[in-house]
């Protein structure tokens, strides 16, 4: 089939894909990252607030295996940390890996909607092999729902409990996450058929609104969705300690030295290879500790307990009793705690702490991005903790950019005065071996305050034989 052929196939629903998309992404403010290309490599940005203008452009233009992202982000970066709205909860049914036509599955679902297992999707994507549910999301007021603590964590239960109930259909157990691509509408999919391709549709779905006399998309709130789901008690907003955001550096007071507590937890002993940076991770967070006064406030109490937890959890040698421990004394030595019930950082908390730890290094050994974002770069890590650059340069691990780019320039300066000072002392050796010929090796050595084996080399890298250099010639055979 000719690529005009295809276009004049997919011509017609260019309007529909764009509705749909209209339909799924509402905050305009948003970004879409979208890629003509099936690994991924070259992500483009668009506000989805100028939907009608670069979409029928950005189909027309390669309308072959593109992908739009399901959540909008905040800027130009797909990562589940920046998504501003989470505009749908999805599963990726692959069903034609388990033999099942997208036609059963479709049933299937609509047999699930009828006995009141899974709610009435909004869209459904029909991507050439499998199909895919979307259940589009809203705030209290039907406005698009805006990513927070809160609500990404509830996200990820709803996720995985939608993969759960779809796993019989061939749904995707890596789909859960909220950067996740697929298939735009109106594109065309080469791997369909055996090869021979066919066209990604999004139906719109509608229901009746008696409020609003006529049909419309059906939208949910994440805890209604959750409640539709049967997840009973998840449903309800979680108590969380949500983390705040940290003043500015110009703000953080210093902590007087008599005001100071002592810190007395403990580190690990020195690991090897890659479990030696957790150690040295560990020093600096006790040592960062030290510096602001030995006393987590209340609104950096969530982000220290996991990232300590975290830390000695990536060490082999500790356990996960030793790691409770030692994060149960950090909570109980150093955590500020209100005289407030509500208020107090619990065992309870920690507790719920270490189950969520869990199911992410359970859901990083399926998906490789989980994993990515567990090993944490020392500059993510100081921006986690709020460190200032001023505090920064007292740690050797957990440094911000700017400290981090003194550190390379310092490290680049001082590679340059080497090499500068290099330079100097052999020109000074070759100006000293070829002026004064009777200058033995020990003597150059000793003028230059380097090894006599240093200034041999150098003699031998310019081709400086003894007769050249004038003095008697010793040792060898006479004729």
């Amino acid at each position: 089939m000719t690529r005009q052929k295809r276009l004049e196939m997919l011509r017609q629903p260019v309007e529909n894909g764009t509705e749909a998309l209209l339909t799924l992404h509402r905050g305009d403010d948003g970004y879409i990252a979208a890629v003509r290309d099936a690994n991924f490599t070259k992500p483009e940005y668009y506000r989805a607030g100028d939907l009608l203008n670069w979409f029928p452009e950005f189909i027309q233009a390669m309308f072959r295996d593109c992908y739009v992202t399901i959540n909008s982000f905040k800027t130009p970066w797909r990562k589940g940390v920046n998504v501003k709205y989470l505009c749908a909860c999805y599963a990726d049914l692959d069903c034609h890996n388990l033999g099942i036509t997208t036609g059963q599955a479709l049933g299937a679902i609509v047999d699930m909607v009828g006995d009141g297992v899974l709610p009435q999707p909004s869209l459904t994507i029909h991507s050439g092999r499998g199909v895919w549910p979307l259940w589009c999301l809203c705030d209290e007021k039907g406005l698009p729902l805006i990513a927070d603590y809160a609500s990404r964590r509830l996200y990820s239960d709803v996720e995985h409990v939608i993969r759960d109930k779809l796993a019989d259909l061939g749904a995707d157990p890596a789909a859960t996450d909220a950067a996740r691509y697929c298939r735009s509408p109106s594109s065309w999919n080469s791997r369909a058929q055996d090869g021979k391709g066919a066209a990604v549709v999004w139906d719109v779905h509608f229901v009746t609104d008696p409020y609003a006399m006529g049909l419309e998309t059906p939208l949910y709130t994440l805890p209604d969705l959750a409640v539709k789901l049967g997840m009973g008690a998840l449903a309800e907003p979680v108590e969380v300690i949500r983390p705040r955001a940290l003043p500015p550096p110009k703000e953080r007071k210093p902590v007087a030295v008599g005001e100071r507590r002592d810190v007395k937890l403990d580190i690990p002993e020195r690991q090897k290879k890659h479990a030696a940076v957790w150690v040295k991770r560990l020093a600096d967070l006790r040592s960062l500790l030290v510096l602001r006064g030995g006393l987590v406030p209340i609104g950096e109490r969530q982000t220290w307990a996991y990232t300590w937890y975290h830390c000695l959890r990536r060490c082999p040698s500790v356990t996960i009793e030793q790691a409770y421990a030692s994060t149960k004394r950090l909570v109980e030595e150093h955590f500020e705690q209100p005289s407030a019930a509500g208020d107090q950082y619990t065992e309870k908390n920690l507790e719920r702490l270490v189950k969520d730890y869990g199911n992410t290094v359970a859901r990083a050994k399926q998906d490789a991005k989980v994993a990515q974002r567990l090993r944490w770069r020392s500059v993510e890590l100081a921006a986690r903790l709020g460190v200032t650059d001023e505090e920064a340069r007292h740690l050797d691990s957990i440094i911000t950019q700017a400290v981090k780019d003194e550190r390379a320039a310092e490290k680049k300066a001082s590679t340059e005065r080497r090499q500068n000072d290099r330079q100097k002392a052999r020109e000074d050796a070759e100006k000293i071996l070829r002026g004064n010929p009777d200058a033995g090796l020990r003597q150059v050595a000793k003028e230059l305050e380097r090894s006599h084996e240093w200034v041999r080399q150098v003699r031998k890298e310019l081709g400086i034989t003894p007769n050249e250099r004038g003095g008697p010639r010793r040792g060898g055979r006479r004729r």
